[in-house]
């Protein structure tokens, strides 16, 4: 034979060299290349987070490094762990004249949309629609998983214990709302026009409010709109965080968690009592950065003096 034979690498068939020298780890079925395709896929994923993983490691040191530098007088060994946040810098202006009348017309039609559903649902069964409405507990209609804690006012972890959660179910609430507040909203800037409001959460708001009309529960949250908003973010992001209520906020607001803070949740159960919040460049493939450090010990939150503006 004028070349090597080798086995395919998916389905093991006998695959001969296209010349000397060579031999081709694939044969010719459609199937197999898609699987190495795959494969090939898989790995650039996992190198990535290989790649995260240690950049996420260098920027938990330099936090450390920078916490001291910030307090000479905070023992290195007492520091705890590192939560490394990613930082969205906030650049604040008044939205738009026609951005505000753009966002009155989405949210109306929203929330038009959720009165016609709630319409046709009572028509359809009216007893069944009026006694769930009734029986369900305006928490579990909201699918709010936590409380109405401000990143501005992170000591308000009562409201949290009001909620019925356990203790570290408050402790997770009173945390996040600190590493919202040091992270600065990033995943916010995904809410656009809408805020992530959907005709689903206008359907319960309207339920909660039988008297008022879809324009009436629009207005009031127009009300909400900050008066200076984060450039390229959500229309409630302003300079203390998200201008609405937790409960007027959407599911996904709500429920959401980033890898951060799902580590933080993590270390919460773990419950380790000292933590640092570092916001960071995380995201970005520049050189390492840490902007804004919160010190965290048990319930304490004190965030240091910023390192940028």
């Amino acid at each position: 034979m004028s070349g090597a034979v080798t086995c395919c690498r998916v389905c093991g068939r006998f695959v001969a060299a296209l010349g000397p020298g060579t031999a081709p780890s694939l044969c010719s079925s459609p199937y197999c290349h898609r699987w190495r395709a795959n494969e090939a896929h898989a790995e650039r994923i996992s190198e990535r987070w290989d790649e995260r993983e240690k950049r996420r490691q260098d920027l938990a040191e330099q936090a450390v490094a920078f916490a001291l530098q910030r307090q000479p007088d905070l023992p290195p060994e007492g520091l705890g762990r590192v939560v490394v946040l990613p930082y969205q810098p906030r650049r604040l202006e008044p939205p738009a004249a026609e951005r505000l009348q753009r966002v009155e017309a989405i949210l109306l039609d929203l929330a038009t949309d959720a009165q016609r559903q709630n319409a046709a649902e009572t028509l359809s069964h009216p007893e069944e629609n009026v006694k769930a409405v009734c029986d369900t507990p305006a928490g579990d209609r909201h699918a709010a998983k936590l409380p109405d804690i401000d990143s501005s006012d992170i000591d308000s972890s009562d409201s949290a214990s009001q909620c019925g959660l356990d203790a570290p179910a408050v402790r997770f609430a009173h945390l996040t709302a600190a590493a919202c507040g040091t992270c600065r909203g990033l995943c916010c800037r995904l809410g656009g026009d809408n805020g992530f409001l959907n005709a689903a959460k206008f359907r319960a708001v309207l339920r909660e409010r039988p008297g008022e009309t879809p324009q009436d529960v629009v207005a009031d949250y127009m009300r909400h709109i900050p008066d200076r908003t984060c450039f390229d973010s959500c229309i409630f992001h302003g300079k203390s965080g998200c201008g609405l209520p937790r409960d007027y906020r959407a599911i996904t607001c709500n429920t959401y968690l980033c890898t951060s803070l799902k580590a933080l949740r993590g270390l919460v159960e773990e419950n380790v009592s000292r933590l640092l919040l570092a916001a960071t460049n995380l995201r970005d493939d520049a050189a390492p950065e840490v902007y804004q450090i919160t010190v965290v010990d048990n319930d304490d939150v004190q965030p240091l003096p910023p390192l940028c503006s």
